[in-house]
């Protein structure tokens, strides 16, 4: 769990159904091949075997649902001319009732933080407190104030596109009834994408981002978000966060770009972070890869069909 961050509605959304439909739109160039590519071209491997279920975790603190409405979302390089060590992001769906076999054309919606904890798409507000670390038990935490999502003046199920609080622009808002409000950021990105991308899975299973290391905010170790969608109708099969190895964390940090604002004072390891706090065997990716010439960051994603 984390920051006042709300889960996925039930229901799906239709920003997020024309950002499926815009992948449909571009199956020439994009769905097309992979589904018409020769068996030898895909892995030999049809499953492993030996996968497990990614854990459930909440979308925010910034999601950005109406990121999903622009055609221009769905893309491999989502850096955006942001500056910092390069990091190609691997990831590979696969089903856990079959043995592991991997999932084709699947949609996986990948964002987080730049260099200095800031996320795009959000308008600046003053920092406000994180409310306390909490269990997991595999499922998100309960309802926004008001139910679910998706009403309006909320989001669609992601966190934003609504009009009204937590719509286009605006800071999330508080946190759940009777607790501290949501984590805000200093630093105004309104109308901003960056480090935003979609992608549609391959035979393999598998989605590949250009990016850069994730910096740090308060409360938080570095992370990356990202969700999945099984099918064109916009429902949310998975969302969950992406741990980042703390030795390589601590160099990029020491590094040139990072330097500035430097190893994050507020979250020594994993055991003290919001979410990973109580595990994070599942979700932390394999990393190589060196400052100087970039990283590559992979990790396999397991889900029920």
């Amino acid at each position: 769990m984390s920051f006042d961050d709300r889960p996925p509605a039930a229901g799906p959304a239709p920003s997020r159904r024309r950002m499926l439909a815009s992948l449909g739109t571009l199956a020439g160039g994009l769905l097309l091949p992979w589904r018409t590519r020769a068996a030898d071209a895909c892995s030999a491997d049809a499953g492993s075997g030996a996968c497990v279920l990614i854990p459930a975790e909440t979308p925010g603190p910034f999601p950005l649902a109406e990121a999903l409405q622009d055609p221009g979302i769905v893309r491999s390089d989502i850096t955006d001319g942001q500056e910092g060590v390069p990091l190609e992001l691997v990831l590979r769906l696969v089903d856990v009732d079959a043995d592991c076999a991997p999932i084709q054309g699947a949609a996986i919606y990948v964002w987080h933080c730049d260099r200095e904890g800031v996320y795009s798409g959000y308008a600046a507000a003053p920092p406000m407190a994180a409310p306390a670390a909490g269990g997991r038990d595999g499922r998100p935490p309960g309802p926004p104030p008001g139910g679910r999502g998706g009403g309006p003046g909320g989001p669609p199920g992601m966190g934003g596109g609504g009009p009204g609080p937590g719509g286009r622009g605006a800071p999330p808002p508080g946190g759940s009834e009777g607790g501290p409000p949501a984590m805000s950021q200093a630093r105004g990105t309104a109308g901003e994408t960056f480090l935003r991308g979609v992608q549609a899975t391959d035979c393999d299973g598998e989605v590949r981002f250009r990016t850069i290391f994730p910096g740090w905010y308060a409360g938080r170790i570095s992370h990356i978000h990202f969700q999945v969608f099984l099918d064109r109708l916009g429902r949310v099969s998975a969302t969950s966060q992406i741990a980042l190895p703390q030795a390589v964390t601590q160099a990029v940090y020491d590094s040139p770009l990072y330097r500035a604002r430097g190893q994050n004072t507020s979250v020594a390891d994993f055991a003290q972070d919001n979410v990973f706090h109580d595990g994070v065997e599942h979700q932390l990716a394999a990393v190589g890869g060196d400052v100087d010439s970039g990283y590559v960051a992979r990790l396999v994603v397991g889900v029920a069909r």
